[in-house]
């Protein structure tokens, strides 16, 4: 146990880190722009945190402009720097073991640097060579044919009643909808598209036979060819569209060409590369050794024995590194069973050790020295060990400690209520009052379940799991739906046994449902919840021992901070325009933070009275919290008691105070 928690342990710490090297920016800048930290000869400015911003996933970068969120990010590039100028004052980075787990991050990165490096000197790209593969291999890019036909397929006992009904004045539609066998074509009122001449039909399958005689049919609605029997069945249809096969233009395929020619020059570069390599170091695969081995009856004590030989020391692999090797390609679910599988993996483990020990020769490292990837590997290792060191060694759990948090925190530990249910869709609101009367017939009839699922299967819109839905908590979220307050609260709302209301749920589909059983809530056992105790407990003492050394490095190293030069790097107007998409997608808690965003960094404006309005209708229509709806609508009348939307707003507070439905006298 002890081992997996501090597991555990060490990956929260190198979650950490991992933010901390993600947000950090250059330690020394050389613009002159605004100074935010000083760290005794080194500056964190503006521009710094701007890059930093910048490089962040796009779905982030809105939440750290704001002057809150860029306080946050510097406060971990402060984190990282003092923790790293302690951890070389310590000689960390000075470690051979660390400087070996340094090189062996590097390897991908450097690697890559590298390659593209050769490939570019190495493989040309030769105008004259694609379009020479266009001119030869036209017949690759044509645009097929593509027919629309509406269908009837009809059983043999029909054949002649539909023979004798089928007139120049007949609805075509009418006998599909009436004598189609064919359920697929006939749920799309007898439509096949984008059949290609290929001999596959669209609803059909394969049916050689079938698809020439629509191909060669008279391109006419008006006429119905028919019956063709084939394979598949009798078949009447119309041709409604036929477009003819179309050869796409050069200048339409050309960078297609290209990637797929440079592809294949590449690929024959690497196995060039490859071999070339193996040359120069005598790289030698004892195959011998590697098929004779049985890895879950190898032996500690053999785990130095040599199978790939190399007159480089760094692509020498031995039986250990082979272990290795197979365990990381099981943890991502690649099949190591098969000889040729592992013979593969190993030949891919030496071609990159051989490629960076070439780099190296190349002096890529100190060519590639400032590289931002470069740097932060080394950065995010250093840090990662001085954690191991420093850190996790002064970190110990007793068993007291531990029962004593489980006891404390009891309410962590405790599987919440939640509700199943099986919901029914309609189409529309008449045809949801309908069968809603015929549900609630047959929930007061005695073992229902199948006359239930058997209704649902024939009349619901969903029919997956027989409209069951089970796991619903009291959180604003329905499974298989996502975000929906509404019918979230109905759901708790709704009696056990009983049908609710008919509603509409965010997709706005109309839909109600049977409360079929509440499951109370549940204290799991002390040994079920042992490891997350663990990492919870060392989660704490390691935060307490980070903020402790952190604040004693900040004094130790001069940190001066000039937070109060910070200024929001986003607009009002792009904050409103990421709350209204947010809103638009039904994510209204992101939307209240961009609203948030606004009232904090823009008060007092129009645009944060604006987007205080905002916060408080969402919360009034969504959030299921009156009280807060209320606080916020009154705050917004303090600031603006007589604008626009403050009549608006008077009749939104006394709906909420009397508990009534809300009626909006105003537009959107």
């Amino acid at each position: 146990m002890k081992g997996k928690y501090f597991s555990l342990g060490f990956y929260f710490l190198l979650l950490f880190f991992a933010l901390c090297t993600i947000l950090i920016a250059q330690n020394i800048s050389t613009n002159q722009d605004t100074v935010y930290v000083e760290i005794q000869d080194q500056q964190i400015t503006s521009e710094n945190l701007r890059m930093k911003i910048s490089s962040l996933p796009s779905s982030h970068r809105a939440r750290y402009q704001s002057i809150e969120g860029q306080k946050t990010i510097l406060n971990l590039m402060i984190t990282e720097e003092v923790f790293l100028k302690r951890a070389r004052e310590l000689g960390i980075d000075q470690e051979e073991d660390v400087r070996k787990e340094i090189h062996e991050e590097l390897r991908n990165i450097i690697n890559e640097l590298y390659l593209n490096e050769l490939v570019e000197k190495n493989v040309l790209k030769d105008p004259k060579e694609v379009e020479k593969y266009y001119l030869e291999n036209q017949h690759l890019y044509i645009i097929p044919a593509r027919i629309t036909i509406q269908h009837l397929q009809v059983k043999q006992n029909d054949l002649e009643v539909v023979q004798n009904q089928m007139t120049d004045q007949t609805d075509f539609l009418e006998l599909i909808e009436k004598y189609s066998q064919n359920e697929q074509s006939k749920s799309n009122k007898g439509l096949i598209r984008n059949i290609r001449g290929n001999k596959f039909i669209p609803g059909i399958g394969n049916d050689d036979e079938l698809d020439r005689a629509i191909y060669e049919a008279e391109n006419d609605p008006n006429i119905i060819h028919g019956p063709v029997e084939t394979t598949t069945g009798i078949h009447f249809f119309k041709k409604l569209e036929h477009e003819l096969p179309v050869q796409k233009e050069f200048s339409e395929v050309r960078t297609e060409i290209e990637a797929k020619i440079f592809n294949t020059k590449e690929l024959d570069y690497y196995t060039k590369l490859s071999t070339e390599l193996n040359k120069r170091y005598n790289i030698i695969y004892l195959y011998d050794v590697i098929d004779g081995l049985t890895i879950s009856k190898i032996q500690p004590d053999n785990y130095q024995t040599i199978i790939v030989t190399s007159t480089h020391p760094d692509i020498v692999v031995n039986i250990g590194d082979y272990i290795n090797i197979l365990r990381k390609a099981e943890q991502e679910r690649i099949d190591t069973s098969n000889t040729s599988m592992r013979h593969q993996l190993l030949k891919s483990e030496v071609d990159s050790r051989a490629i960076y020990a070439a780099a190296l020769d190349a002096k890529m490292l100190e060519k590639y020295k400032n590289n931002y990837q470069v740097q932060q590997t080394i950065i995010n290792t250093i840090l990662m060990n001085f954690t191991i060191q420093e850190i996790n060694s002064q970190i110990k759990i007793t068993d007291e400690e531990l029962l004593e948090y489980y006891y404390e925190n009891t309410q962590h530990y405790t599987n919440p209520a939640h509700r199943n249910i099986r919901q029914f869709i309609a189409s529309n609101e008449k045809n949801a009052k309908t069968h809603r009367k015929t549900m609630n017939k047959i929930i007061k009839k005695k073992n229902n379940n199948e006359e239930m699922i058997n209704f649902i299967q024939k009349e619901s819109l969903d029919k997956a799991s027989n409209g069951s839905i089970n796991y619903v908590y009291n959180n604003g979220i329905i499974p298989g739906i996502g975000e929906d307050r509404f019918y979230n609260d109905e759901v708790f709302k709704t009696k056990i046994g009983t049908i609710s209301k008919i509603i509409k749920n965010s997709k706005g589909e109309y839909v109600f449902f049977h409360v079929i059983e509440e499951i109370p809530p549940s204290v799991r056992s002390l040994p079920e919840v042992e490891t997350s105790l663990r990492s919870n407990l060392f989660r704490q003492k390691s935060q307490t021992i980070l903020d402790e050394m952190k604040e004693e490095l900040i004094q130790k190293y001069n940190v001066i901070t000039h937070f109060d030069l910070i200024k929001s790097a986003i607009t009002p107007a792009q904050l409103f325009d990421l709350a209204e998409t947010a809103q638009n997608s039904n994510r209204f808690s992101e939307a209240i933070r961009y609203y948030d965003q606004i009232i904090q960094d823009f008060n007092p404006s129009d645009d944060a009275t604006r987007a205080l309005f905002m916060k408080a209708f969402i919360v009034s229509e969504t959030q299921n919290d009156p009280t807060l709806a209320i606080e916020l609508f009154e705050e917004f009348l303090k600031l603006e008691p007589n604008g626009e939307l403050s009549e608006s707003v008077r009749y939104l507070l006394e709906a909420l105070k009397s508990g009534k439905d809300l009626n909006l006298p105003f537009q959107d």
